[in-house]
């Protein structure tokens, strides 16, 4: 042991171990500090001696090595007693699994207030041991894709120590999202033209659909089916060819609304078009292109916004 030479100044007093707490140690965790002076004890106390241990780990503080760093910083030199190095181990809290499902369930319900949707969490989360804070442990989830899906999806869990990300767990979540949708009722073979006895409106998992929209009821009648569809299925574009009912350099009317006023002019289709697509045209006086939707076989309409 370093026995204390002198009485007077600042001494430190090491232990052979201590246990700290945050994620930063300072001097006064790690040894005794006693002196005359109270200004000096306070500076030499808040030496900063960089990261805390993990859990699980240690991390020895030399004496001779912590003097020097005080007298760095502070240009106070020190006096060392008690022990030549300190060993630290962290203060432990456990973050439990159920706590990290909770967090992770809070972003869900957020994500999903205006949603029909179901989720369930695909594999029990384990404990976690963080080095206790100077402050409450702190646990938040944040989901950054503001439309959530169905399927299967991450949702990080951050675990905060002292207000600063220690760790961030991932937990996976199997989410079905529900719609009232317009599905088939009856099959429909490949080849076989929609009709309107075909549909029904009823609550329907919405699928995730890579490329694929699902098609309104207006839409999808009259089209031919690719394939073979079943009862419930939902039609999409890539499941019908949907018939163009305007073709380009046809002559039609385009329809501007705004409001409760509506006006009609000849215009000339600049691409094909089946109901409902958006096409370019442009009218027939001064050739303004304009985007309009198509609404019938010689009716495309835009509607115009109103500044005030």
């Amino acid at each position: 042991m370093i026995l204390s030479l002198l009485l007077t100044g600042v001494t430190l007093t090491f232990p052979m171990e201590v246990k700290v707490q945050g994620t930063e140690v300072t001097v006064n965790e790690v040894a005794r500090i006693t002196g005359d002076d109270v200004e000096e004890v306070r500076r030499v106390g808040a030496v900063d001696l960089g990261y805390a241990p993990m859990p699980g780990h240690s991390r020895l503080f030399f004496g001779k090595r912590v003097a020097e760093i005080i007298k760095r910083d502070t240009g106070i030199e020190v006096t060392l007693a008690g022990h030549r190095a300190c060993r630290a181990w962290p203060k432990e809290i456990t973050v439990t699994g159920d706590q990290i499902e909770d967090a992770a369930r809070v972003e869900l319900v957020r994500l999903t207030t205006k949603l029909d949707a179901e989720y369930v969490l695909q594999q029990g989360q384990r404990s976690i041991s963080v080095p206790a804070g100077n402050t409450d442990i702190k646990l938040e989830a944040y989901f950054e894709n503001p439309k959530v899906q169905s399927g299967v999806i991450s949702v990080p869990v951050r675990i905060l120590v002292d207000n600063q990300v220690y760790r961030t767990v991932w937990t996976r979540w199997s989410v079905n999202v529900y719609e009232l949708r317009t599905v088939l009722i009856k099959p429909v073979a490949a080849g076989e033209m929609l009709t309107p006895k075909h549909f029904t409106q009823k609550r329907a998992l919405v699928p995730r659909i890579g490329g694929a929209n699902p098609l309104g009821r207006h839409l999808a009648i009259g089209a031919v089916a690719t394939r073979d569809l079943k009862p419930g299925d939902m039609v999409t574009n890539l499941d019908v060819n949907r018939p163009m009912i305007i073709h380009r350099g046809d002559t039609i009317y385009l329809q501007a609304r705004s409001r409760n006023i509506t006006a009609r002019v000849p215009a000339k289709a600049e691409e094909d078009g089946a109901l409902g697509d958006r096409i370019r045209v442009s009218t027939l006086e001064g050739g303004r292109q304009l985007g309009a939707v198509v609404k019938s076989r010689d009716l495309v309409e835009v509607v115009l916004s109103v500044d005030y």
